[in-house]
C-alpha cells in the first residue's frame, strides 16, 4: 500500500512579520499524509524550524529527520552532532533518520563514499538504521553503483519524471495543483511512474517525485513556501501512537571497509 510524504524544512516556516522572523509549523493533522519528513540539520548546523516541526508532529504521525550531509566537514562530527539535536525525542519505534547526500563540496567522488560511510556507521550507534537520500546522476557520480554496502541503508530517492523546469522544457514551470497531484499520484499506485533506480539497490522505500506540489493543496501546510516536495512512501509505518507494529530496521553494525575511515581527514 502506497503512502504519502512531504518533507519540510526552515523555507516551509520561515516568515517576517514587522521585520521580526517567524516560524510557523505544518499542521500535521490535517495534511493527508503518513510521514513528516522535517529537516534537522546541515554541516554542524541546526535547522532553525526543526524542533518546532518535529514537535508539531509528536504523536500524529512517524517522523523522519534528515541531515544534509556536508562532505567536506567532519563526518562524525556532523554525526554526533545529528544525535544530539535528537537525544532528548526520538522514539526508535516511530521515529527515523536519513541522510540526505547530493552535495561533493569539492570532494572526490571515492573520498565522498568513505565520509557518508563513516556517517552511517555512526549513526547506527544510535539504535536505528538511517535511509539514504540521493539523486540517480550524483549517486553514480559518486562510484555509487559499486558500493554494494549501501544496499543495507533504506533509500529515499529523489527523480522528477514531471518537474519540467529540470528537464528544461521550454514551458513554464509546472506546478501540481490539488487536482493535478491528485492524478499524479493515483498514476504511480497504477504503476504509469516509476523511479529508475540506481545500483546497488533494486527498490526505493520512499519515492520523492516532485518538487512542485502546490502548498495550497496541502491542508496543514502554512502556504509559505509556494511549492513542496512530495512523497511515495513504499515501506510500512509502524502504527501511530502506541502500540507500533513495525519497527525502523535495525542490524548488528559492521564497518562496510576493510579499514573503517573514522573522519574526513
Amino acid at each position: 500500500m502506497t503512502q504519502w510524504a512531504i518533507d519540510v524544512s526552515l523555507w516551509d516556516a520561515r516568515k517576517s512579520v514587522a521585520g521580526k522572523i517567524t516560524y510557523v509549523p505544518v499542521d500535521w493533522a490535517k495534511t493527508d499524509t503518513q510521514l513528516a519528513i522535517i529537516k534537522a540539520s546541515e554541516g554542524v548546523r541546526e535547522d532553525p524550524a526543526f524542533r518546532m516541526q518535529w514537535a508539531a508532529a509528536k504523536g500524529v504521525m512517524p517522523r523522519m529527520a534528515y541531515h544534509f550531509f556536508r562532505s567536506n566537514q567532519n563526518a562524525i562530527a556532523q554525526a554526533e552532532f545529528v544525535k544530539s539535536i535528537l537525544a532528548d525525542d526520538f522514539n526508535r519505534s516511530t521515529d527515523f533518520i536519513a541522510l540526505d547526500f547530493e552535495t561533493a563540496d569539492g570532494v572526490p567522488p571515492d573520498r565522498r563514499l568513505a565520509v557518508v560511510g563513516s556517517w552511517l556507521y555512526e549513526v547506527e550507534k544510535f539504535g536505528t538504521l538511517p535511509f539514504i537520500y540521493t539523486y540517480r546522476s550524483f549517486w553514480l557520480d559518486a562510484g555509487g553503483a559499486r558500493a554494494v554496502w549501501a544496499k543495507t541503508y533504506p533509500l529515499w530517492f529523489a527523480q522528477w519524471p514531471l518537474d519540467n523546469w529540470i528537464a528544461r522544457m521550454k514551458l513554464p514551470p509546472y506546478i501540481f495543483t490539488a487536482e493535478k497531484l491528485a492524478k499524479f499520484k493515483a498514476d504511480i499506485v497504477a504503476g504509469k511512474y516509476k523511479p529508475t533506480i540506481p545500483k546497488p539497490w533494486t527498490e526505493c522505500a520512499i519515492w520523492q517525485f516532485t518538487a512542485r506540489a502546490d502548498s495550497r493543496a496541502i491542508l496543514g501546510h502554512p502556504g509559505i513556501k509556494k511549492v513542496v516536495d512530495y512523497n511515495a512512501v513504499f515501506v510500512l509505518l509502524p502504527a501511530m501512537p502506541d502500540a507500533p507494529p513495525v519497527k525502523p530496521p535495525i542490524r548488528e553494525r559492521t564497518c562496510p571497509y576493510s579499514v573503517c575511515p573514522k573522519d574526513n581527514k
